[in-house]
Parts: C-alpha cells; structure tokens; sequence
C-alpha cells in the first residue's frame, strides 16, 4: 500500500470519525458549539451596518477579539452572511477542510516509510481533533496554519511560513507566541542549516499583522492586547494549577499523548532529530500557553488541539529515531502505537463495556474530571460525554434565542453565561454575565479561557428586562435558594457566604421566574420540548397573567387574562373552611385535602382584552349550607411555575385572587 493510499484512506476515517462524535439526539449533524456564535453575531452585524460590535452600544473592537474569540473567523462568518449563506455550515465546513488540510501537512513532514505516518495516524484517532473540526470555531483552521507553518519552517519556505503565520496572528492573537516559538527555532537552526531561512519574508508578516492588531484595538478605543494576552501575563496561581489539571485529564482522557514521553526523553538524551526537538519545543510552548491560561471548559480537551499536530509529529521522529538505532524493538513501537490508539478511539466511545469486556468503568474514570477541575467548569465528566452534553446544550439555547426573537419585545436586555446562540438568534441586546462578549458600564472584557468570576449582584442590580438562568433540560425550576446557590458557586466573585446569599436574594427580588416553551428542535418550531425553559422576568413589566374569580351561585368560574409571551403554568386553586381546613380542587373537580394543582402544564397565549376561563367548577356539598356556599368559604386561585415547590419564593406565576362567601 503506498503512501498516497494511505493518506487517503486516513481521511477518509478521519471524516468518519468526526460524523460519529458530531451527531444530535436523533442522529443529524449537530450544530456549532455555544461559542462559536459569538463570531456569527459580530459578523452579521458588520455586514449589515450595525459596526463591528457584539451588540448595540458595546465595544467597536468586538471584532478585534474584544469580545469575539477570532478577527479572521469573524470575517468569514461576515463573509458567509454577505452571500447569503449559512454562517452555521460554512464554518462546519471550513472546519473540516482545514482540519483535513492539517492532517495533509502533517503527512507531508513523515519520512518514506510506513511508520512516517504514525503522526497522521494519531490525528485520525485523536476525539479532540476530530470534535473542534466541525463545532463552528476557529480552533480547526488555527490548527492548520500550525501545522502548514511548521511545515514551512521545516522545508524552508519563508515566504509561506510568514503567510501562516501571519494569518494564525489573526485567526487567534494567542498564535503571537507561537510566531515567538517559530523565531527562536529559525534563529537557532541558522548555523546548522547550508540555506539558512530568510528572517524577513519569514517572519515580517506574523509582526506587521500582530502591530494592525494592536493599532486597530487603540483606535477603536480598546487595550492593546487582547483579553487572551493580558490573562497570559497576568500570572495566577490558581489559573495555573486548572491548567496543569487539564492537562491531566488530557493525558488521561485521550491516553495518546503519554507518547509525547518519547521525544521527551529522547531529547534528554540529545538523541531527537532537529525536526523532532523543534516540533516537541513548539508543542510543549502552546500546552504551557494552555496551563498559564488556565486551561478550557470547552469538551474534549480542545484548548490543546493546536499542539497535537506539533507533539505527534514529535513522536513520529522518536519512534523512527529509535527503531534507526534498534531495529529488532519495531514490535515495542508498534505495540505502542496500537495501545496509544485504541486508547484514544475508546475516548470517543461513549464509556460502556465492549461485550463481555468490562470496559465501562476504566473509561468512566478516563472521562471524570478531577474535582478542582469539575467546580471550575461545572461538569463532572470530560470527553464525550462532555462532548454530547455541550452538543445538547447548544441546541438547548439556540431554542431560548428563537424563542426570545419570536417572544419578547425587539428593545429587551437579556443577561445570560451563555450569550453566543441567544445573542446571535434572539437578535435581542443580549449582554454576557461573565463579561467576555462585552461588560456592563463599558468596562474592558474578559477572557473566554481559564475561570471567569463577576460581581452577579451588581450584574442584576443593574436591573436586565430578562435572565436565562439555566439551559438544562430538566421539568422541575430551580428554587429559590438553589438559583442562588448555583450562581454564587459558579459565577460570583466573592462566592457562597451568608452575607453573599442575602445580596443575591434582595437582587433577585424584583424577578419572577417564569416557564416558557422552547422548542423541540430548530427544525420543527412548533414542536414543544419534552422540558420547559425558565426565564427570570422583572416584574414592573407587567407581563405576568391575571386571574379573576367568577361566582353564578354554587359555581366558579377561573379566568385568565394574559398580556404577555406564551407561559406555561399550573392553576391550583384552594377553599379554606370557616373551621380552617384547606381543601384543593383536583383536575376531576372534586376538593381533596391532599395538596393538588387542577390545571398541569397549561400553556398561557396573549389574551388581548378578552379573559379566557381555565377551569370552572361547583362547590361540593361539603362546602354549602342550605344550598349556599358556606358563610366564611374563602377559595384562593393562583398560577404557579410548573413542578414548583408552592411555597418558594419563585414559585408564583401571578398575584394570587380570592372570593369570600
């Protein structure tokens, strides 16, 4: 089998391998992460004259990564738009060609010889570059610039190493220290090399690009480095122990990357090919570009996937290296190899057992994060159940966004920690909790890597029409001291104390919550989902529904009249006797001492001036007297949140009513 064969077919599996892990839950090609629509938004509204801001009154220089993750990546999703096209499938697949075309150069590095492809080989079975080639962001096309870079680097070719370079400058501001590594590997191979690589044409690109970078921030009124730079400088202790813990759930999860031992140990030994150490040295620099950040929430450990093809082919040279200098260990290097990457294919395995192989518990701890790394990001699980979670979760909000478009009115706020799909298809002014899409009061934003805390007091204080607290699909609404303890958790920078917890619930004070349809899927609108989505509303909008109680001598009628968005809410409706018994009204219409809701999950539409009855009912003989309602009989109705506790604070749906007799 030659080598063309082998590439191809390597491709092939490789396009494989993306489709089995990129999949929704009824098995079509799922759509971009959360993330990704960040750059959607901020390219739409540059094609269509609202500036290069992530939305009305925030910083110009979204564009310029203050704000969006990619200056060049915004530029397609702009590109895609001006044509009419789907931002949401070009980038999936632009993704996948350049993670192709990465594989392609990483290919062309490998010597004329079967183990030569090992490198290739390891990207093929790689989950963490096979799920960022098709998530919408720009991590597949910056991986390929490495990769086309280092090849340049390697074959000399100056002119294409400042293009790549040039273009990963702006495809992530980050890749700045990359075009450092570059620098320094050119500058120390020049007295070894019989044509040393021009400086000039090599590396001019890569500055210039960097200096309009920075320029163009200045001018629109930014700092001079990018959110992503300032964190690198910014030395913390606990963004560098997240990120030496990602690293060990990488190494872990996708068991490939403990080859990198090899090359390491091998050029301990001064015993790596320059190609080998060069490629180690670079890969290594971006892995501790990913430690001092602070590591990545994002699944499948991909804050790590531009090095991969750097450290594979690392690898690949160790392994040639070795067997150059002991032929008869080629069954240890093949042995390797195979463990390595059946390790590797088991990660993107959902954690199972294989037949009668007990499999599932060595991959579920392959998968679990560790502690500290599990309440930073708040999930448990990496690899592909991180993977299918975020999936999921993507789909999840895109259903909130159109709900929201469709819903509430075109000049409402909404805050929300996963501002991407709402912002983009909401079309709303939607501001990030977390203030990486843009911060409240004009302040400089932050960072989309390692742990980001705000002040979620004063975020709420600041009084947003709207705040999508959750996207879990789940039927029971968080309760009142679940919301805040949630929030304070996860996003406040002060954290959980007692003092914390009163602030948050004098903030959440002037908010109901409120459950709302969302659908099933973006392609069937009028499918409801099997789980509602709960919204936190400001109450001086007025938007909640009104009850009244309507008596025609021993009969009630309960009617609604509703000047909001669709709402989904249960009517409990109680009668108190003169003797204090409390009785409920069931959906049968009969009174029961057990506590009961006689409307389940009723879906509220606007009503205009009309009232609409939910439910009318007649007074059982226990509670009339001579044919009257009893004197005394007090009934009380009022709408809940479905599934909620009726005592909690965030229960009610609207100002409860009651009819004395």
């Amino acid at each position: 089998m030659n080598r063309t064969t082998v590439l191809i077919l390597a491709l092939v599996l490789f396009l494989a391998h993306i489709l089995a892990l990129h999949h929704d839950q009824v098995g079509a090609f799922a759509l971009p992460s959360d993330i990704a629509h960040v750059n959607f938004q901020i390219g739409r509204n540059l094609v269509h004259g609202q500036g290069t801001v992530w939305s009305p009154g925030g910083s110009p220089a979204a564009i310029l990564e203050e704000g969006g993750t990619s200056l060049l990546w915004g530029l397609v999703a702009a590109g895609a738009e001006l044509f009419a096209w789907s931002p949401v499938r070009t980038t999936a697949l632009l993704g996948i060609v350049a993670a192709l075309l990465a594989m392609a150069f990483t290919a062309r590095l490998s010597r004329e010889r079967l183990v030569g492809m090992t490198a290739m080989v390891l990207l093929v079975v790689s989950g963490s570059f096979a799920s960022t080639a098709a998530d919408g962001s720009e991590t597949a096309l910056f991986t390929m610039l490495v990769a086309l870079a280092f090849l340049a680097l390697e074959r000399r070719r100056a002119t294409w190493l400042g293009i790549s370079l040039g273009l990963l400058v702006l495809t992530g501001s980050l890749g700045f220290v990359l075009v450092l590594g570059f620098l320094g590997a050119a500058l120390m191979g020049r007295g070894k090399e019989d044509e040393p690589l021009p400086l000039l044409p090599a590396f001019a690109p890569p500055l210039a690009a960097f200096a309009a970078l920075v320029v163009g921030r200045l001018a629109h009124g930014a700092p001079g480095l990018t959110p992503n730079l300032a964190l690198l400088l910014e030395f913390d202790l606990d963004a560098v122990r997240l990120g030496l813990w990602s690293v060990e759930g990488m190494v872990r999860g996708t068991v490939a990357p403990v080859l990198v031992l090899l090359p390491i140990i091998q050029v301990l030994r001064w015993r790596l090919s320059g190609t080998g150490t060069r490629a180690l040295g670079l890969g290594l620099l971006w892995v501790l570009v990913v430690v001092l950040t602070g590591g990545d929430a994002r699944p499948m450990h991909a804050a790590f996937v531009p090095a991969l093809p750097l450290l594979f082919t690392a690898v690949q040279e160790a392994i040639v290296g070795g067997l150059d200098r002991r032929p008869r260990n080629e069954w240890l290097a093949w042995a390797s190899l195979a463990v390595a990457c059946l390790g590797s294919v088991m990660a993107s395995k959902i954690p199972g057992d294989l037949g009668p192989v007990r499999s599932g518990p060595v991959l579920m701890a392959m998968a679990r994060n560790r502690p500290a790394v599990a309440e930073a990001w708040g999930s448990e699980w990496n690899g592909r159940f991180a993977l299918t979670e975020d999936l999921r979760s993507s789909e999840r909000l895109r259903a909130v966004g159109i709900f929201l478009r469709d819903q509430v009115p075109a000049e409402a706020s909404i805050v929300t920690p996963w501002p991407g799909a709402i912002g983009y298809l909401s079309r709303k002014r939607v501001v990030d909790l977390l203030g990486r899409a843009g911060r409240l009061g004009g302040e400089p934003t932050r960072s989309w890597r390692g742990r980001v805390r705000t002040d979620v007091v004063a975020v709420l204080e600041a009084r947003p029409d709207y705040v999508v607290p959750m996207l879990a699909g789940r039927m029971r609404p968080p309760s009142h001291a679940e919301l805040i303890e949630a929030w304070l958790v996860a996003y406040d920078e002060v954290g959980d104390t007692p003092e914390r917890r009163a602030a948050m619930a004098a903030a959440l004070e002037p908010y109901e919550l409120v459950a709302v349809p969302v659908p099933e899927r973006e392609e069937e609108l009028t499918r409801p989902s099997a789980a509602p989505g709960f919204l936190l509303r400001l109450r001086s909008l007025d938007l909640g529904p009104r009850l009244s109680l309507v008596p025609d001598g021993t009969e009630v009628g309960v009617l609604v009249e509703h000047g909001g968005h669709h709402q989904i809410a249960e009517l409990e409706l109680t009668a108190e006797t003169p003797a204090g018994a409390l009785l409920y009204l069931r959906p049968n219409g009969s009174f029961s001492s057990t506590p009961a809701r006689a409307r389940t999950e009723t879906l509220l539409f606007p009503t205009g001036t009309r009232r609409v009855e939910l439910t009318h009912m007649r007074l059982p003989a226990s509670l009339l007297e001579d044919g009257h309602p009893l004197p005394g009989l007090l009934l009380t109705a009022r709408l809940l949140t479905p599934f909620s506790d009726s005592a909690d604070p965030l229960a009610a749906a609207c100002e409860p009513v009651t009819l004395a007799y």
